[in-house]
This record gives structure tokens, sequence and C-alpha cells, in this order.
């Protein structure tokens, strides 16, 4: 299923979705090199370069036409001695830096196709399944616990409460109490996911997507304006999926 969404300069990651049977992988149309409006942009604005391009040399040969005629050998001389050094500059030019203007954002072919590879790995090895099962028996401890507290009346009076109240209750328990319960539960899911995505990134590596999937990761880093080197103790508090090197480094090992 193909989604267009209005972030025309940054990438999207695709999403696996689950419904009972129905399962759906979501591509975002900024995923799809050739369904990125940004690149719809740029090649416009490269056939506007290109006929301006050629106004000004019909133009400019007029000109040198009329100019010839008109002006003395000495000029012409220094005419075409400029036109070279013109040419001259323009040959000197880095290709680099005509490659980076006509590089399109988005995954081709292939690179899309290691991309549903690895989240198709999330299906394989139940990843979602388990962060569903998860998150259920964290909703039902939550809520065990807060049956259990709800009537202490001291936990009322310690917050300047004479008069219980569910809703006074919710507050307090759910964003107090709980507060260094969701701080670790938070660093545990985040260990978690990270691992899954080491795990699905090796299932498209059986597949044979490695390298395909690297390039995908390379793209969708730069596409995205992220930054590949990051603190191992920030990024391992705060990132749900490994930094880019460090999946680089993985899909890189051999068995």
């Amino acid at each position: 299923m193909l989604l267009k969404v209005l972030r025309g300069h940054l990438t999207a990651m695709p999403t696996f979705m689950v419904f009972f049977k129905n399962k759906r992988i979501v591509l975002f149309d900024t995923l799809l090199e050739d369904y990125v409006p940004m690149n719809e942009k740029k090649d416009d604005n490269a056939d506007g370069d290109q006929q301006a391009t050629d106004g000004e040399d019909n133009v400019s040969d007029q000109q040198a036409t009329d100019g010839e005629d008109n002006v003395s050998d000495q000029q012409a001389t220094d005419g075409e001695d400029k036109k070279e050094n013109e040419e001259t500059l323009s040959e000197e030019k880095p290709e680099m830096n005509e490659d980076k203007k006509n590089r399109k954002i988005g995954c081709n072919n292939e690179e899309v196709l290691a991309v549903l590879s690895h989240e198709l790995g999330h299906w394989k090895l139940n990843h979602i399944l388990k962060n569903l099962v998860i998150g259920q028996v964290n909703t039902l401890l939550c809520f065990m616990v807060f049956s259990f507290l709800m009537n202490r009346t001291e936990l009322y009076t310690a917050f300047g409460f004479q008069t219980k109240s569910i809703f006074i209750g919710l507050i307090i328990i759910f964003q107090f109490i709980f507060s260094p319960y969701n701080e670790l539960l938070s660093f545990c899911m985040t260990v978690l996911s990270r691992r899954f995505e080491f795990q699905a990134d090796a299932f498209a590596k059986t597949l044979h997507q490695a390298e395909k999937l690297k390039s995908a990761l390379i793209k969708l880093n730069k596409d995205n304006l992220g930054f590949p080197v990051a603190d191992w103790l920030f990024s391992a508090w705060h990132y749900s999926h490994p930094p880019l090197l460090e999946r680089l480094k993985a899909l890189g090992k051999t068995d």
C-alpha cells in the first residue's frame, strides 16, 4: 500500500500494520525515488536550465555574429581568449558537485525491496506480536497497581488533598508514582527495539539483500539529514533504532 505524505523533503520509513488476519506494509511516497515530488522539481529545473542555456547560446551566437562585423580584430581575439578561459574553468569543476546536484532522493526498486525484506523480518520473527503482548501486560500491571493504591488515604494526604477522587488518583499515580517505572520501562523497550532492528536486518541478509539494504540505509540517513555518529550512551537511552554505522557494521559481518 502506497501512502502519500506532505513532507516533500523528508523520507518516511515504511510501517508494518497488522489487524487480526489483515497485514499491510505501508510505503510512503517519499521512500520511492520515482514518486518523490522533489525529484520532479529537480527535473523541471533541469529542463528549464537547459532551455535557458540554449537561449543564451542562441543570443550569444547572434551577438557574436553582429560583433564580428562591427569590432576590430583585437576585440575578437580578446573575446576568443575569454571564451577559452571560461571553458577551461567549467571543465575544472569537480564531478562530485554535479553528482550531488543531480542525485535524487529516495530509494530505487532494488533498495526498496531490501527495505521490504527488513520489514518482513519483523513479521517473520514475531516482533509485532511480542510488542503487543508486552504492551498489554504493562497496561494490566499498571491498572492493578492503580486499583491497589487509589484508596490509600496517605497517598492523597502526601500531595495535599483531603478528599479522594479517581481523577486525582489517576494523575498522582500515573504521573508521579509511575514516573521511575516508566523511565525504566522506556529504556528496556528501547533496548528491545534496537535488538529487533538488528534481527530484522539479519533476516534481510539471509535473503541476500545486505548490500542493497546498506545502500538504502545510507540514502535514508542522508535524505533525513541524519548524523551517522552518535554517543553510545546517549543513543542507547534515546534511540529506538541503532545508529547507522552500527547497522552497517552488523550487516557487513560474515557468518
